[in-house]
């Protein structure tokens, strides 16, 4: 569940614990330019992704992360691969390196930009 004070773009990924890096929001059930509407509680994933959709726990558990961007303008998109498990995107880059691109991106803008990590364990 997500709400802010204003309108945003955001983009969502977890690190597994595997070190893989998926973009599990926008993703093919909700579109790039889709604005997180201020004052609005918003849940992810919402009506709008594939019926039965849901977040499931599996192996392998342990130490895995999930980390935010946004920005009032619409955020760049980075080389992925389809997993084909409702269309998540697997990055082919690393967590530092999305990094980079998000402050670059901000800075070539003018822009300021909002990020934030969760460390969470699954078991």
């Amino acid at each position: 569940m997500i709400k802010t004070n204003k309108d945003i773009y955001l983009q969502l990924f977890i690190k597994d614990a595997a070190d893989n890096i998926y973009r599990i929001y926008p993703n093919a059930h909700v579109s790039h330019d889709q604005i997180i509407n201020a004052e609005v509680l918003t849940s992810i994933p919402n009506k709008t992704y594939a019926k039965g959709f849901y977040f499931k726990v599996g192996e392998p558990t342990g130490n895995e992360m999930i980390f935010a961007f946004a920005d009032s303008s619409p955020l760049p998109d980075f080389p992925a691969r389809n997993t084909g498990f409702y269309d998540m995107m697997q990055m082919k880059i690393t967590i530092p390196e999305i990094k980079q691109r998000f402050s670059n991106y901000a800075l070539k803008r003018g822009i300021s930009l909002s990020w934030d990590a969760i460390p969470i364990v699954t078991q």
